[in-house]
């Protein structure tokens, strides 16, 4: 998990990003999961034509790191993707591995993101056991979008993939046009509905609401991590 989160943060540094400040409360949270104690914590960053980018992690009482997300919202009038990076072992095992970018144009992707998530399927295919696709993100995810969970003893090339997408995109930012006009609208108008489709996630919803509550949960998707209006 340290390794994805590690590349996430090479990732702000990269694109030189600024702090997005967070409600104490967003930014830190405690909870319980089947009677033990769990944290997790945000950070959300801004700029280099990302409205926001949050980072967050969930630890156990012992201070593991046993979830982690990346997501990635374009600001308006970039035609990048939507980044999306969900690692969970709760369960003591790798059961979820999700990596997508989520198109908003679809020539962008075609040129500029299919070739990044073809590298992470061909490099962890053999690491992975795909899952079924969830019925809100059939008009959601990218056609190559990789849901799986890790095969026993093969956790590490699944973490390594999530890792090796995330500095694959170091190069991201200055692929955008600098006037996009009207293809930049389409784009964020895609960009929104994306967000909102999201937020249908009812597992994701259910899966913060166990260990931290349903207001929290409700709130922290849509005001801070998805910012769904």
């Amino acid at each position: 998990m340290r390794l994805v989160l590690s590349a996430a943060f090479r990732l702000v540094g990269a694109w030189g990003l600024a702090r997005l400040p967070l409600p104490a409360c967003m930014a830190l949270t405690s909870g319980r999961l089947q009677g033990e104690p769990v944290q997790m914590r945000s950070r959300a960053f801004t700029g280099a034509g990302w409205e926001s980018l949050t980072i967050a992690a969930v630890s156990d009482g012992a201070g593991a790191v046993r979830a982690a997300t990346v997501c990635g919202l374009p600001a308006r009038g970039a035609l990048r993707p939507l980044l999306g990076v969900d690692l969970v072992a709760l369960g003591g095992r790798l059961s979820l591995v999700a990596l997508d970018l989520s198109p908003t144009d679809a020539a962008f992707w075609q040129e500029h993101a299919r070739p990044l998530l073809e590298a992470v399927h061909a490099g962890a295919a053999a690491a992975l056991v795909p899952r079924k696709l969830p019925d809100f993100a059939r008009d959601t995810l990218s056609p190559l979008a990789l849901i799986a969970g890790a095969r026993p003893g093969a956790e590490g090339a699944a973490f390594a993939a999530a890792a090796g997408l995330l500095d694959a995109l170091r190069g991201l930012p200055s692929l955008d046009p600098v006037r996009p006009g009207e293809r930049g609208e389409a784009a964020f108008r895609r960009n929104l509905d994306l967000r909102r489709a999201e937020l249908a996630n009812r597992k994701e919803m259910e899966a913060l609401a166990a260990m931290f509550g349903r207001p929290f949960a409700e709130r922290y998707l849509r005001e801070h991590l998805l910012r769904a209006p």
